[in-house]
């Protein structure tokens, strides 16, 4: 299993609508969906990359 932090990426877009479940007997995997607005970081741990901006949808977004 490869996580999203390891392959440098930032989703930019949770939010429910986006969230899977797949229930197989005891097994429950949660996936996200909709890479849309994601974006890849350098993949160097000594480089610096900030995001910065506005993105996902509003009405999820906090109030800062």
């Amino acid at each position: 299993m490869q996580l999203l932090r390891d392959m440098h990426i930032v989703h930019c877009d949770i939010k429910p609508e986006n969230i899977l479940f797949h229930i197989s007997g005891n097994v429950i995997d949660i996936k996200l969906a909709d890479f849309g607005l994601s974006v890849k970081t350098k993949t160097s741990r000594t480089s610096s990359h900030w995001l910065s901006g506005l993105a996902g949808t509003e009405f999820y977004m906090s109030p800062e």
